[in-house]
């Protein structure tokens, strides 16, 4: 990460509280490594016997933060006064610095006056008022404050490009597009759609110029902010949401027009992590936005370049985008233009035409190609003295395409001429005379290479080569004899293999631009030993032969250098080698194979390899499009080979799991033909290796893609060996039975595809012993894959399930498999099931089963009419009573909506959160509400139990979000808290959304944080017991600087939690736990103690929770098994129906 230099701008009367704030810097700096900040302070910094004038001008230019202590004494002094115009005023324009000024002394009214003159911006900086230096909370304010501001700008520094501005020779007509867009006002985002090398991110860098520099003619508006979408900077992945979120940020702090904020908003930004961008993005960055939108009328941009990059990422920028471009209060003139190419992030992105404009750069008539636009505009970039001249005759024609290198900067364009040259089929090119292809070497030396620095140059360099050996057909046997051995050759083979495709021969016979451009961004996996001027050589010893690689063998001979560095293959007639099966190439160590594998499983060793060193979203770029069955192979292998790494790495086992899930399900899309091609003991092998995992979500790929095969296959039953893992693991039948429902849905009603599904379901869920667990399976098998029908066909197996126990104590999985089920019976048959008109959130399946649910059981028991269903014909016995009391609140909830609604004194804004009441899941705006119209009064006593008594949870929580808001400014609505809190009495879930306003006001009001975890810590119910441990375990695990404090204060309540009976309670010790690792020994031994005194008939005993981690503390076993080993547990003490 970048380091920021700060600047101390003082009085020298006032040096000794310039000292005192300097000495606190630094002493806040050496305690931590992630202070990224240095501090310019004259009296420290300066080697005695420079010139002062010339020091402070250079530190001056190098200072990312300037610091004005001001006083009487400053606003006397003449020298430290910086003037309008001077060079802090200078840089603060110019968007390089930011000034944060620091009262103090009282400025009396005659000092106040001579600043404003010499400096007229300084109200509109944050100022820190009435500052004591000798108040340790000031000083530590301050500190913070200042450090939080250098975090995020050194963030931003580390995301910059690398590379120079660019002189690109832009095209009108699409800044012609851009301001009809923007000046209509019909839409939020612009998306340029472009092949790879057509120019978007060249016309990103013009429009950012053409912003900065206020050419309005060309393109009206403001620069707000800019962020450039790569894996390849300083800090890391920029595709991420922190990462946007802080970079913008950044640009905003660093705006002429940067608003006042507090240390808290910074402090926000500063730490925010991909989970909590968007919200922090939303409630903190976005009102500094509406701020500086809103100082001018002329639109503001924001410029995304290269969004597709992001495409498939969880937590990715995306996912900012597409949430605030469908806020109601985005800012009328604030504008986004994004660029990407085609069909990456059209999915992810809103498909109203009212939030979304595409422009593209590859369709439109009046666009044209880059590779014909060079030859086109060369006369364009020619001197005057060039004029009359032929463009494209001797020494002109080759300076003008020196002169548009240089000017673009752009490797696209040279890749896009060098594509134009060779796709043509040309032999020959025009250089002064005629000059054949064997002078490209010297013509490359010449003209690209002195264009082109440092790693730009030897990418450039590498692809000409290849694409010169591709473009002039070099035989096989030829370009072996390159070499001086074997491996290079092979190497050279991997190396072009992304740049070719193949004829019905099997024969090279093209390359491809987007390729090209992807090369030289240095996305494709590359060699560094090639040696492409050797292949020019050759090319020139032979110049009128023909490049026939069969790709084949070209896999072959790559298969066999990937999997053992030592073979040596022979290209013509040799041996490719002794064939084994997959098992056993699974089960040996690869790296010391003393057989040459096949062609195919060896490919799928390279692609793992590919995938340790890119990672495992990158992967699916290395399969060959034609060999799928290289695919399940290469899924078991590499997750064997992350386990067999150790503790630390089985973190991404389940996300790499995910990811093969998700290749095969959108392999099979595609590629019809990919089912057919994979082998049945490779897809049992793969089946085998899953029937570990304990997460569904995981599952719904490999098994629809299952399905897939033996519908086409026509099998009209599954093997015995699949049907007992399926019924031995309880969710792999959950994953089964989402991936029926969706194969069944795909199906027509004549097809006879949906008999053999049914035939299946039979035979695979067909069990004696069910238990609650199964619920949810069930339900969402035989009701809404199949139909309402076929449900109450199986009635009686849910009738049986039905009469296990629901409620704590109970694991959680049944009630949350439930809501699941549930929710998708009401999307398909209506109002059948919910009578109230639940609807859902939009963001439906976005969460996860074991981490949020939504729909209580008892809920949809008390709101629902099963017996219309025909699955339950009566309420279980152990649940009328809990069932009737819901009945009861929800009646009263809807009698008190009535009553408030004839409130003559109700503001619309409440009026119209009463008559959507039922909808509020979808319409949570109207809860947001709430904070810009305060509820005052007794009205606040009526509104808030009826949205916590809500069925939905997001409804009770936003709610509580939205007291706690009104509560940091309002003693009255912060009384109502304790009272909530005091009340014994109330119904659990008041109680629930009390607790939960406290978390939010936990930095705001710790007595009252601390007073509802004292207050629900043993609460009767699992689901108050388990939102205190939650919000008490996150304050110790995101509080460095009190956590021991916070540990010890609270030892009998961690005590409690880590001996409880229910997994909702039981998941937060466990995140306890896991965050402790890195904990010094002090606090690891006070969670070690509150373990060692847990007592009672808990789940877990203490030995338990120890061997839940290593001896050195230094990593938990995988989520899976803590939930696996709990589950068991719980299955052990439920009586299971008969």
């Amino acid at each position: 990460m970048s380091c920021n230099r700060i600047f101390v701008s003082y009085s020298s009367d006032d040096l000794g509280v310039a000292e005192c704030i300097v000495d606190a810097f630094n002493k806040k700096r050496s305690g931590t490594s992630k202070q990224q900040a240095q501090i310019f302070f004259d009296r420290h910094s300066l080697i005695p016997g420079f010139d002062f004038d010339q020091a402070i001008k250079t530190a001056i230019n190098r200072t990312t933060i300037g610091i004005l202590l001001l006083s009487k004494n400053y606003a006397d002094s003449n020298y430290a006064l910086p003037k309008e115009g001077g060079p802090l005023d200078e840089l603060r324009r110019n968007g390089k610095l930011l000034l944060y000024p620091v009262v103090i002394s009282e400025l009396k009214d005659k000092a106040l006056k001579r600043i404003e003159p010499l400096f007229p911006e300084i109200q509109k900086l944050h100022q820190f008022r009435d500052f004591n230096p000798g108040n340790a909370k000031d000083m530590e304010r301050l500190t913070d404050h200042v450090f939080c501001i250098a975090e995020i700008l050194s963030h931003s520094q580390a995301l910059k490009k690398k590379t120079r501005p660019t002189d690109y020779v832009e095209r009108e007509s699409l800044y012609k597009k851009i301001r009809t867009w923007a000046s209509r006002g019909e839409s939020r985002l612009c998306v340029i759609e472009g092949e790879a090398g057509i120019g978007k991110s060249l016309l990103i860098d013009g429009m950012q110029k053409l912003l900065t520099s206020h050419d309005h003619k060309q393109l009206p508006g403001h620069l707000l902010a800019h962020h450039r979408c790569s894996t390849e900077t300083e800090e890391g992945n920029s595709l991420l949401a922190h990462a946007f979120l802080k970079n913008i940020a950044s640009q905003m702090l660093l705006h002429p027009e940067y608003p006042p904020t507090t240390a808290e908003y910074l402090k926000e930004i500063a730490e925010a992590d991909d989970e909590e961008a968007l919200r922090v993005f939303l409630n903190y960055l976005m009102p500094w936005i509406e701020s500086i939108v809103e100082s001018q009328p002329s639109h503001f941009f924001i410029l995304v370049d290269a969004l597709d990059q992001a495409a498939h990422s969880s937590n990715s920028i995306i996912r900012i985008l597409r949430d605030i471009t469908k806020l109601e209060q985005f800012p009328q003139n604030l504008r986004i233009v994004a660029t990407a190419r085609p069909g990456y992030i059209s999915d992810e992105l809103p498909d109203d035409n009212r939030k979304m404009c595409y422009i593209s750069l590859s369709k439109e008539e009046s666009e044209e190609d880059v590779r014909k636009y060079i030859e086109n505009r060369l006369h364009e970039v020619r001197p005057p003295e060039w004029a009359g001249k032929n463009k494209w005759t001797g020494e002109y024609r080759d300076a003008a395409i020196t002169r548009i290198f240089d000017e673009s900067n752009g490797l696209f364009l040279i890749a896009s001429y060098l594509f134009n040259e060779l796709e043509t089929g040309s032999r020959e090119i025009d250089k002064i005379g005629t000059v054949r292809l064997e002078s490209l070497n010297q013509y490359y030396q010449e003209y690209f290479g002195r264009n082109i620095s440092g790693g730009n140059q030897k990418a450039t360099e590498k692809l000409l080569g290849l694409l010169l050996a591709a473009g002039d057909r070099v035989p096989t046997p030829v370009l072996e004899q390159c070499f001086s051995n074997e491996v290079d050759f092979y190497m050279a083979i991997k190396a072009l293999r992304p740049l070719l495709d193949t004829d019905r021969d099997g024969y090279v016979y093209s390359f491809h631009h987007q390729q090209v451009s992807r090369w030289l961004k240095g996305e494709e996996d590359t060699v560094t030993d090639i040696r492409p001027m050797v292949i020019l050589r050759k090319i020139r010893e032979t110049p009128n032969t023909t490049l026939t690689i069969d790709v084949a063998e070209a896999h072959q001979m790559l298969s066999a250098v990937c999997c053992e560095k030592n073979v040596r293959a022979k290209v013509a007639g040799g041996n490719p080698g002794t064939c084994i099966t997959l098992k056993e190439m699974l089960s040996r160590d690869n790296t010391h194979c003393d057989k040459l594998p096949t062609s195919r499983n060896p490919q799928g060793i390279a692609i793992i390899e590919y995938a340790e060193k890119h990672g495992p979203r990158h992967m699916i770029r290395a399969f060959p499009p034609n060999e799928p069955q290289v695919l399940i192979p290469c899924a078991i292998n590499f997750l064997h080979r992350l386990e067999s790494k150790g503790p630390e790495y089985c973190q991404h086992t389940r996300r790499l799991t995910m990811h093969f899930g998700d290749v095969f399900e959108q392999g099979t899309k595609r590629h019809r033909s990919w089912i057919e091609k994979i082998a049945e003991s490779e897809l049992e092998e793969l089946t085998e290796h899953l029937s570990d995992v304990y997460e569904t979500e995981i599952l719904i790929g490999p098994m629809r893609l299952m399905l897939e095969w033996l519908l086409l296959k026509n099998e009209l039953k599954f093997k015995d060996s699949l049907v007992e893992i399926f019924r031995d693991n309880y969710v792999m039948r959950f994953g089964m039975a989402m991936s029926f429902a969706l194969a069944y849905e795909e199906y027509s009603e004549d097809n006879g595809n949906r008999k053999k599904l049914k035939e299946w379901m039979e035979k695979l869920w067909h069990s004696e012993n069910l238990h609650e667990n199964e619920m949810g399976a069930y339900a969402i098998c035989l009701t809404t894959g199949i139909n309402p029908e076929f449900a109450r066909e199986k009635n009686s197996l849910l009738k049986e399930v039905s009469k296990a126990p629901i409620y704590p104590p109970r694991s959680a999985y049944g009630d949350l498999l439930l809501n699941d089920a549930c929710q998708r019976i009401y999307c398909n048959i209506g109002n059948i099931m919910l009578d109230r008109e639940i609807l859902l959130p939009v963001e439906e399946w976005n969460w996860q089963r074991w981490e949020h649910t939504r729909l209580d059981a008892i809920d949809l028991f008390a709101l629902n009419d099963w017996q219309n269903l025909g699955i339950f014909e009566n309420i279980p016995d152990d649940l009328k009573e809990d069932v009737n009391r819901a009945r009861g609140a929800f009646a009263k909830a809807e009698e008190n909506r009535n009553k408030l609604y004839d409130n003559i004194n109700l503001s619309p804004v409440y009026r119209q959160l009463l008559d959507n009441y039922w909808r509020l899941g979808k319409k949570f705006d109207l809860i947001r509400g709430i904070k810009e119209t305060p509820l005052v009064g007794d009205i606040v006593k009526e509104i808030m139990p009826l949205l916590f008594f809500h069925p939905l949870w997001w409804v009770a929580e936003a709610a509580a979000s939205s007291l706690a808001s009104l509560a940091e400014n309002s003693d009255y609505h912060r009384d109502y808290i304790y009272e909530l809190l005091d009340d014994d009495d109330l119904p659990w879930r008041i109680q629930y959304g009390a607790i939960e306003a406290t978390f939010d006001l936990r930095h705001f009001d710790s007595k009252l944080f601390s007073k509802a975890v004292e207050k629900s810590c043993g609460h009767k119910v699992a689901r108050v017991r388990a939102l205190c441990a939650e919000n008490l375990i996150s304050q110790i695990i995101e509080n460095n600087s009190s956590r021991h404090k916070l540990l010890g204060d609270h030892k009998e309540h961690l005590n409690r939690w880590f001996c409880d009976d229910d997994c909702w309670v039981l998941d937060h010790p466990y995140r306890l736990l896991c965050a402790m690792c890195e904990w010094s020994e002090l606090e690891k031994n006070k969670v070690l103690e509150c373990i060692g005194d847990a007592k009672g008939a808990g789940l877990l005993s203490p030995s338990d929770w120890r061997d839940l981690s290593t001896d050195n503390w230094k990593s938990v076993m995988e989520r899976q098994e803590f939930l696996e080993k709990i589950e068991k547990l719980h299955v052990e003490k439920l009586p299971l129906p008969v």
